[in-house]
């Protein structure tokens, strides 16, 4: 599993290892001091292929570390095989299910398309809400009107005081579904 390689987080590589960057651009690997052993080297390699994977704005899955996925204009995505320099184009599935498969052959990148939905979700429309807008969320399967709070980021606060909430996050998995209600849309 990768994280994000930022200095202040560790990358951690599919051995277990963790790849930290310091502030002066030095790399700390697990616990090595000195020489890098085998398993610290595979590490840091690891961690430079997921620096240049950023850089090239790819994703690369981690089940299937040959197979790498890069966003089309439009919303579809390219799944490559890096072996066999294969590849699939896909487009998100429209209510769940598996990939829907755009072009000619599969060579069985069906399931990485669908990982790369899965860990990229599409955002839902109130997680863009700005600041003077109020909108109609069902949290936990009630309607409620909420604003985008002033004093929490990414965060939305209700309109009427005793809703037995005080905030609820953007992105909360609670929110089922949403609409602005306020401005109307003049369309």
């Amino acid at each position: 599993m990768q994280e994000n390689s930022a200095s202040t987080e560790a990358f951690k590589a599919r051995n277990g290892m963790t790849v930290r960057e310091g502030d002066d651009g030095s790399l700390k690997i697990g616990n090595v001091d000195g020489y890098l052993s085998q398993a610290a080297a595979y590490a840091a390699d690891e961690y430079f292929q997921a620096k240049h994977d950023e850089d090239l704005m790819r994703w690369r899955d981690p089940l299937e570390p040959d197979r790498v996925v890069s966003r089309m204009i439009g919303g579809g995505i390219h799944v490559y095989d890096e072996r066999g320099l294969t590849y699939s184009v896909f487009t998100r599935p429209a209510f769940g299910g598996h990939a829907v498969r755009t072009s000619v052959g599969d060579f069985g990148f069906t399931a990485t398309a669908d990982r790369f939905f899965e860990a990229h979700p599409e955002p839902k429309p109130w997680e863009s809400a700005k600041h003077g807008e109020v909108w109609a969320l069902t949290v936990d399967g009630a309607e409620t009107a909420f604003y985008p709070s002033k004093s929490l980021d990414r965060a939305f606060t209700p309109v009427a005081p005793g809703t037995g909430r005080t905030a609820v996050a953007m992105n909360s998995p609670e929110i089922s579904d949403g609409r602005c209600i306020w401005p109307e849309d003049a369309s």
